[in-house]
């Protein structure tokens, strides 16, 4: 197992491997949630160079402890750890913030921007591959490794992407990065080795002794052998060898060996002064037996017979068809060396592939059953939230006040622009709520329907205003067209087109659009539903007669919502209530979709639905439903939060009858199978509630 793990493509992929693995368990834990939802301009820089100086910090000190544990010498391995981890540090910063800026310039000249990260993360593997060369004060040496180092990022960067993409629908997208991340570390390590060995001028490996198996790149003009550990061949161990006992140096043609003052040097038995070295020439310093093998030459004949025995008693060499040992005497052991070498490369090969099985296995298991659990409500607002709200940057409009104004529980995460095009960030958040604002104008609509669209369909929920409708006309260009005629600055009167906002607003209210240029609807789908609707003047001086002016659709498993105007304008007491349905109406769909899957299951047809919101030891006005005949009914109560304690109550509205039922845990559901004709009143008290405020739906459904 040593002399595996003693193979320099098999350390590299390893360590980089297992640095990958690191660094996405410290980025996951630290940055996960934030690097997805993003951040807005010098901020979004800070968080790319954060995250990429941990990448490469873990990286980078990963394959610098691994070249330092073959030398099991501390100060080496303290050295190669440091510099490992100083360079991937600088790699990491510049190179992630790189692929971000270059990213943006592409996309903004319209220009195909998938090379962005590959670019940025060939600065970060290039920088990396470095290290190693710089550590052992190899200008030749590191830039050799730069260059495999920076093919390696560059691979690593193209597989990065390719994951996002073939994984953009698993349940975490931690996952895809981890899987990323990994391959990365690994193409690093291997590439930065590969190019390292075989444009180096030679190797120099060891044969006998305690470093048995480890080889040294031949890449610096001058090179010392000796027992010092500073030296650029350190054999530590051996006694008879002294601190500096012999010089390599480059002639331009090959390697001279020289020895330092009186150290003995031998080769093939015999003391030299100095030599040129030739391939697979066998040189003895002290007690340890080293090969010099040439660039050219370096595995050339991987199946061929070895050029030397060595005895596995007193390490002497012999001709490779000796019986015995021609200075202790001991039979010597018959090889396969045509099947060794091969032998040795399969199990090399097979072992960094289950090393491999085995971290996926982990990043599988983590990202479903520890990230995926770290929800962004837990990582950016603590337990207790209403729902996990997201609001981009206030332009024109700003729902993100109004959701201040809700106080605890409504707590939400500032998001960019360019966060929407981002699914994986979408999916962290139940409700993206999209403010009126130019940057809606300046939309990619090829990336934008995509994101938005699979969004939605996958459960999540979005609100937009105003200027967000081409957003939604691209994304959901079959529910709604708006119209071309913009509408002027106004005051208008809408009505109420639905019996839950009626119950809140009134039948009438009157709605402020303090600006011109604000867009209209002019065609919604049969599917839609229509909550307002009013006479407005267009820019034109044209007036349209009652078109929508807020609307709601399903599409899949989540909904969208627009409004026509601003929340900002509407101060008066019913227009502050439409402005709480407004935020309440998004993180309800869910409810109001769950309490129709259960009617459904009773043979239940909706009748009346309410939406509203309530805070402890409060109790709603009296909602009031008519029965034309008798039947039997069922009502639902659905809360979002948690636990809490509700009651139910209702009565005829002569008083000659009523009912009640009191639950801790949503839904609190009351059956009433023989309910006579008539009208009712119902109500709906709070004794406890997660959270002030807390949004809930009711629903009544009558018998098939």
């Amino acid at each position: 197992m040593r002399r595996i793990f003693s193979s320099p493509f098999m350390r590299g992929c390893t360590a980089g491997a297992i640095g990958g693995f690191l660094a996405w368990l410290v980025t996951e834990a630290l940055l996960g949630g934030a690097l997805d939802v993003g951040a807005r301009g010098i901020h979004l820089y800070v968080l790319d160079a954060a995250y990429g100086v941990l990448i490469g910090v873990l990286i980078g000190a990963c394959l610098g402890i691994a070249e330092g544990i073959t030398m099991r010498m501390p100060l080496r391995f303290a050295t190669n750890m440091l510099v490992g981890a100083w360079l991937g540090a600088l790699g990491g910063a510049i190179g992630v913030p790189m692929a971000e800026l270059l990213y943006r310039l592409l996309r903004g000249a319209g220009m195909v921007s998938i090379i962005a990260r590959p670019v940025g993360w060939g600065v970060l593997g290039a920088v990396l591959g470095s290290a190693q060369g710089v550590a052992r004060q190899s200008l030749r040496g590191a830039v050799h490794a730069l260059i495999g180092g920076a093919i390696g990022g560059i691979i690593g960067g193209v597989a990065f992407d390719a994951l996002h993409a073939l994984l953009a629908t698993s349940a975490s997208s931690a996952f895809p990065r981890g899987i990323a991340l990994l391959i990365t570390g690994a193409l690093i390590g291997i590439f930065a080795l590969l190019f390292e060995r075989f444009l180096a001028r030679g190797m120099l490996k060891i044969v006998s002794g305690k470093l048995e198996g480890r080889e040294f790149v031949l890449d610096k003009p001058q090179l010392i052998i000796g027992r010092d550990e500073r030296c650029d061949i350190p054999i530590y161990y051996d006694r008879e060898v002294a601190p500096q006992h012999a010089i390599l140096e480059w002639t331009g043609n090959g390697y001279k060996l020289t020895p330092v003052g009186q150290n003995a040097i031998l080769h093939k038995g015999r003391r030299v002064n100095e030599m040129q070295l030739a391939h697979n020439d066998i040189i003895t310093v002290g007690n340890t037996k080293l090969i010099f093998r040439t660039a050219t030459a370096v595995d050339s004949t991987p199946l061929a017979a070895p050029d030397v025995l060595q005895c596995p008693n007193c390490k002497q060499t012999n001709r490779p068809t000796a019986k015995f040992c021609r200075q202790c005497g001991r039979k010597l052991p018959r090889h396969a060396p045509s099947l060794g070498l091969a032998f040795r490369w399969l199990a090399n090969a097979g072992l960094a592939l289950a090393i491999l099985a085995v971290l996926f296995g982990a990043v599988q298991f983590l990202s479903t059953h520890a990230f995926a659990r770290m929800q962004p409500a837990q990582r950016f607002y603590g337990a207790g939230v209403v729902a996990r709200l997201a609001v981009t940057p206030k332009g024109y409009d700003d729902i993100g006040a109004v959701l201040k104004k809700l106080g605890r529980g409504y707590e939400f995460q500032k998001i960019s622009f360019d966060t929407l095009y981002n699914l994986d960030a979408l999916r962290r958040f139940d409700v993206v709520f999209i403010n009126c604002s130019r940057e809606c104008l300046r939309a990619d609509e090829h990336l934008l329907r995509k994101t938005l669209r699979e969004y939605v369909a996958n459960g999540g929920t979005i609100y937009a205003s105003d200027w967000a409708a081409g957003m939604i006309k691209v994304a959901f260009d079959e529910y709604v067209q708006f119209a071309e005629d913009r509408g002027d600055r106004q005051t208008l009167t809408a009505h109420v087109r639905d019996e839950a906002l009626a119950e809140i607003i009134g039948e009438t209210i009157s709605l402020q659009f303090n600006a011109d240029q604000w867009i209209p609807i002019e065609y919604v789908a049969p599917s839609v539903k229509v909550y307002l609707t009013g006479d407005y003047r267009s820019m034109s001086g044209r007036t349209y007669r009652d078109r929508p002016l807020l609307i709601s659709f399903r599409h899949g498993k989540g909904f969208v919502i627009y409004t026509c105007f601003h929340n900002e304008p509407q101060l008066s007491e019913a227009e502050k209530k439409l402005l709480r349905f407004l935020v309440v109406r998004p993180v309800t769909f869910e409810l109001s979709a769950r309490a129709d899957t259960l009617l459904a299951a009773k043979r239940s047809a909706p009748m009346r639905e309410i939406v509203g919101t309530i805070s402890a030891g409060h109790t709603s006005p009296p909602y009031v439903f008519t029965l034309r005949e008798p039947n039997a009914i069922t009502i639902a109560l659905y809360w979002r939060g948690g636990d809490g304690d509700f009651e139910l109550r209702i009565a005829s509205q002569d008083g000659t009858w009523k009912r009640s039922k009191r639950g801790r845990e949503s839904p609190l559901t009351l059956d009433l199978p023989n309910m006579r004709a008539g009208s009712y009143s119902i109500r709906v008290t709070a004794h406890r509630v997660p959270y002030p405020n807390t949004p809930y739906v009711l629903r009544i459904g009558v018998k098939r």
